[in-house]
């Protein structure tokens, strides 16, 4: 790898580059076309055997399926055009203005999505251009509103180009080298995903209803109400919006809690309470370790209501009103078991059932101390919240495997696409 000296660098249009790099408007090196969509009236437009790339494929860095497709009697009826293997294409309107990717087979687009043609400029090359200069362009060229590019606006887009073929491609095939660690990171995620939500749904079912139990362990599950579990419930508090300030002590509100019992914390995006109330404050106060339920639901299925997390963050935090504190008793149940089976089917039923549903869904203290789970012995508990726990942190060594590598390409990019960093 040959690092350039400051004396081989020229100042232009999209800053120092080399002197022997040139910059373009795209227009001068592609020819760009979009598509059309075949009426919708005649169902036999549809259905057919051309794959129909609409801009909602564009979500991974290479297209090798499609959920839709269309017919001859569709293409020839509309202006969707046919784009080739190896196409770049880019997505022009809405929330997925300035997405992109290269399809891998051949298919119809519409008129949301962009193709170009090259002898030029690689494929590869151009996605991860657009990659490392998408917030740039949509932030230049999509002022106000919903974002929108068109065939113009890609045209003028400056971009800057190595002398030749070769030194394209060996940038290209350096950064593919990291998609590909980072594409076989994410199959390894999903597929420890699902090897650990197959040893939940086993280990968490009872032996008389089809689970499977760890070696070493018997004796009857038995069904118990969640307020024997508990030493105490304690709802939240309801802080006023006049109250919140620029920092101090985080409040929890149903947005930490995920769909899939993940706690979800952003310290950018939680309101802040006055850490001198805190003496107030105490039966709220959350730390570390604690678990939390929400109360209300304002997701459309109402997947939401009754769902636990673990906090995750170092306290103090404080409890917001519609999410409960569950202070378990530890001589009966785990509180990393109760949060997976907030998220089985048993409990999700009964808290739909129990719910006063509407646009939010809501549910009280006294129905979720009714509620009932069937639970090994706190020793057999103890033992499954190992497997589990020792799952998620392989689950999330690999997901911080994955983030490290996302962080060295996108530094990649910076270096090999202006130039800093020669392979040629």
């Amino acid at each position: 790898m040959e690092l350039m000296t400051k004396q081989d660098y020229k100042q232009t249009e999209v800053g120092l580059i080399p002197e022997d790099w040139d910059v373009f408007n795209l227009g001068q090196k592609c020819n760009t076309y979009s598509g059309g969509t075949p009426p919708t009236s005649n169902k036999a437009n549809y259905d057919g055997d051309i794959p129909w790339i609409s801009s909602s494929e564009l979500n991974k860095k290479k297209i090798y399926e499609t959920k839709g497709f269309i017919s001859e009697l569709g293409l020839n009826s509309s202006s969707a055009k046919i784009v080739p293997q190896n196409t770049f294409l880019l997505a022009m309107y809405g929330a997925t203005a300035g997405v992109s990717a290269i399809t891998r087979i051949s298919g119809a687009i519409n008129q949301a999505v962009l193709a170009f043609e090259s002898d030029m400029i690689l494929a590869e090359y151009l996605y991860n251009f657009f990659s490392l200069r998408k917030e740039y362009i949509i932030l230049t060229y999509c002022q106000g509103g919903q974002p929108n590019l068109s065939g113009s606006i890609v045209k003028s887009i400056k971009i800057p180009l190595p002398p030749t073929l070769e030194e394209q491609k060996a940038i290209a095939t350096a950064l593919s080298d990291v998609d590909d660690l980072i594409s076989n990171l994410d199959a390894l995620i999903v597929k420890k995903k699902a090897i650990k939500q197959g040893a939940m749904q086993q280990l968490l079912t009872p032996p008389h209803k089809g689970g499977k139990r760890l070696d070493g362990f018997d004796g009857e599950w038995v069904e118990t109400p969640l307020d024997d579990l508990l030493s105490k419930y304690q709802n939240g508090y309801s802080f006023s919006a006049k109250g919140y300030e620029d920092n101090g002590v985080p409040i929890v509100t149903m947005a930490q809690i995920g769909l899939q019992g993940q706690f979800q914390f952003n310290s950018n995006k939680v309101n802040y309470w006055s850490a001198s109330d805190l003496k107030f404050l105490n039966d709220f106060v959350l730390t570390k370790g604690d678990l939390i339920m929400s109360m209300t639901d304002v997701t459309p299925n109402k997947n939401l209501i009754g769902r636990m997390t673990i906090i995750e963050e170092n306290g103090p935090l404080l409890l917001n009103q519609r999410v409960g504190h569950l202070i378990i008793n530890k001589d009966k149940v785990n509180s990393t078991v109760l949060k997976h089976l907030s998220n089985m089917r048993r409990w999700r039923t009964y808290c739909k059932s129990i719910a006063s549903l509407g646009v939010q869904a809501n549910i009280g203290t006294t129905d979720i101390k009714n509620g009932t789970f069937i639970l090994p012995s706190i020793e057999e508990q103890n033992a499954i919240a190992t497997v589990l726990v020792d799952m998620d942190k392989e689950i999330e060594d690999l997901s911080t495997k994955k983030e490290k590598y996302a962080q060295l390409k996108q530094g990649m990019m910076q270096e090999l696409l202006t130039g800093k960093t020669r392979l040629v």
